[in-house]
Formats: C-alpha cells, sequence, structure tokens
C-alpha cells in the first residue's frame, strides 16, 4: 500500500510540474542486508529531486535462489546546485521482501526510514554517490502465526551513473 500511495505521489507531480527534467540510472547499493543492483528514475527540479528506485539482492537473488526485492523512494533537497554537481540532504524510505522458503511461505517484510546526503557529478552523463543510516525493521510471523515487529540501525552506501533524459 506504501509503494502505490509514493508512486502516486511521484506521478502526479510529475503531471503537474512544467518544467521537468529525468535521468535514469543504474546503481549498486549496499546495505546491512544485501548488496543490491538497480536502476532508478529521477525527476529533476530546481531545488529538488524525487527519486524513485526498484532494487535486487545480489547476493541472496543470484547465489541462494531467494528472490530479494527493494523498492525505494528518496526526495532530495538542493542545498548546493551548480550546472555540473550538486549536494543534497535525502530522506528515503524503502520496502524489502524476501521469502526464504522454508516448508511454509515465511515471507520477512523490511521497511525503511533513512537520512543522509547525495552529491551528483556531471551534465548528460554522471555520478551519483548517496549514503544513508536510519532505521530497519523486520516484520515476520512465527511458526505459531504469530506477528511479530524487531527493529535495528541501517546504512546505505550507494554509487552510481545516471543519463538525462531531457
Amino acid at each position: 500500500m506504501l509503494v502505490i500511495v509514493l508512486f502516486l505521489l511521484f506521478c502526479s507531480n510529475n503531471l503537474f510540474a512544467q518544467s521537468n527534467k529525468y535521468h535514469v540510472s543504474l546503481n549498486i547499493n549496499y546495505s546491512k542486508m544485501d548488496l543490491f543492483t538497480g536502476c532508478s528514475l529521477m525527476s529533476i527540479k530546481k531545488i529538488f529531486d524525487h527519486e524513485f528506485s526498484l532494487y535486487t539482492g545480489t547476493i541472496r537473488t543470484f547465489f541462494q535462489s531467494s528472490f530479494f526485492p527493494m523498492i525505494q523512494y528518496s526526495f532530495n533537497y538542493k542545498v548546493l546546485n551548480k550546472s555540473t554537481y550538486s549536494f543534497s540532504p535525502l530522506i528515503s524510505m524503502n520496502i524489502a521482501m524476501l521469502n526464504l522458503k522454508t516448508t511454509k511461505a515465511n515471507i520477512h517484510l523490511y521497511p525503511e526510514i533513512l537520512i543522509g546526503y547525495k552529491l551528483t557529478y556531471g551534465k548528460k552523463i554522471g555520478i551519483i554517490h548517496k549514503s544513508s543510516i536510519g532505521l530497519l525493521s523486520e516484520c515476520f510471523q512465527t511458526q505459531l502465526n504469530e506477528t511479530k515487529w524487531a527493529s535495528t540501525f541501517s546504512y546505505h552506501f550507494n554509487i552510481g551513473i545516471y543519463y538525462a533524459i531531457n
């Protein structure tokens, strides 16, 4: 449900804005849970950006045969915005899902909220670096079908290459 709300906010903001620039990017995201690889669509404004990303956990998906997707939404406010580089504090919301493949459905959800910074360098083609820390929660069901929550601190280090569409 949260993913749908974030996607609608992202789309509605882009439908009514007058001067949109878009970047697409390929990213590697190292976190407490896995090494994620994925892509992003960024809506670039004069003083803030919206970013919607789709990732998959590389280690769990390719080496442990457990598909581990993550969806991320980031909001960045540009403190320093020059023609070739920018610096932005960011807030990021992520949700990941993992099926541990035991005898029954054993799905774990991992919602996160993080704060950090984003650096970009380049015009048409450029690099992105993001780093953030925050709170990671884990939701799972026990063998007695009780829903349990556990929380801990989390971190993300991200590097990527972007291409400006327009």
